[in-house]
């Protein structure tokens, strides 16, 4: 009987044994089609990566030397570009890690490097510290300090002339006690101070030279098309206030009523919002920051085009490798185009 169980045994054992070869075989035979498919793919789609006589390779010479130090030409609206459209050069630091600019930067025109159009530096990717920055011509643009990227402390800035625009103060990106603004002929257009958020208009100019608000009181209104338009006394809205969308707006969409300098309610025409609001003031009579070109290069974007080529339809060749402009421009870098 045992001899009997036995070869039941043995023979059971031969087949399992059968059928796990017949398992690894087919494992085996599945391994080699699945390697033979990605051989065939693969060339297809280097084909697809790789330039072709149809599709032109410009070469953009951003140079990488040693570990992080850069040259990189820009525009004049700091947008990466080639050698023959390009009027700014940067000598500086960036950290293809984290995608930032670090440590000290100094940008020169490309035709006279003697010439500096902005020098500062970069903490974390942010800016930091003193900025001085230059016209292509060589006047001074603006000068001043950031702390963690936002405008802080004492800034003067300049017009193309050369004329003053504006000097005041910044602390955590907003204006600070006194500031005068300047039209670009010399002439004052606005004096204003700022205590505890809180703004006052001294004194303000037309384009023409008339006095339109003398020691914070007259006729004031706000810059830009979008405006507030009202009395002003002690340097502050008084009476009626009115909104105006924008030059063809006549009638203002947005009343707002104060009684000796606090604001009382306001009505509004839009659907969207109430048409009654008692909460606080829309109103801001402080100007719009001051806009500085060279935040541009921090987001490594490219320029558009050069010399009649548009990037998007080329494939373009940085620090010794070749991206599709459209995918990518520097390894890691911000501002991508998709």
């Amino acid at each position: 009987m045992k001899k009997q169980e036995l070869r039941l045994d043995i023979k059971c054992l031969c087949i399992h044994k059968k059928k796990l070869t017949w398992l690894y075989t087919l494992i085996i035979v599945m391994k080699f089609l699945l390697y033979c498919f990605v051989l065939i793919l693969i060339p297809g789609f280097v084909i697809a990566q790789t330039p072709t006589d149809s599709i032109p390779v410009i070469t953009i010479n951003c140079k990488l030397i040693g570990k992080d130090s850069v040259i990189i030409p820009f525009d004049k609206h700091y947008s990466i570009v080639q050698d023959n459209c390009a009027e700014i050069i940067r000598y500086g630091h960036y950290d293809f890690k984290n995608k930032t600019f670090v440590g000290r930067f100094r940008d020169v025109k490309k035709y006279d490097t003697t010439q500096i159009v902005a020098e500062g530096s970069y903490a974390n990717g942010l800016k930091e510290g003193l900025f001085v920055l230059h016209y292509l011509d060589g006047k001074l643009m603006a000068k001043g300090t950031f702390k963690h990227d936002k405008y802080d402390g004492d800034w003067t800035i300049y017009y193309p002339n050369g004329s003053l625009s504006g000097k005041g103060s910044f602390k955590d990106n907003k204006f600070v006690g006194k500031w005068e603004l300047y039209y670009d002929n010399g002439k004052p257009k606005l004096f204003f101070d700022v205590e505890k958020s809180v703004c006052k208009i001294l004194n303000a100019w037309s384009p023409d030279d008339v006095k339109i608000v003398n020691e914070g009181d007259g006729t004031y209104q706000t810059e830009s098309s979008a405006h507030w338009a009202g009395r002003l006394s002690n340097g502050l809205p008084d009476s009626t206030w009115i909104y105006y969308k924008g030059a063809n707006d006549k009638d203002g969409t947005v009343l707002e009523y104060f009684k000796q300098n606090k604001f009382v309610r306001g009505h509004t025409d839009a659907v969207v919002v109430d048409q009654d609001y008692t909460n606080a003031s829309h109103i801001s009579l402080l100007p719009q920051l001051p806009r500085i070109e060279i935040d541009v290069a921090q987001y490594l974007s490219i320029s558009p085009a050069c010399n009649g080529i548009e990037y998007s339809k080329v494939y373009i060749k940085m620090f010794n490798k070749i991206y599709l402009e459209k995918k990518i421009l520097l390894p890691g870098a911000k501002g991508l185009r998709n």
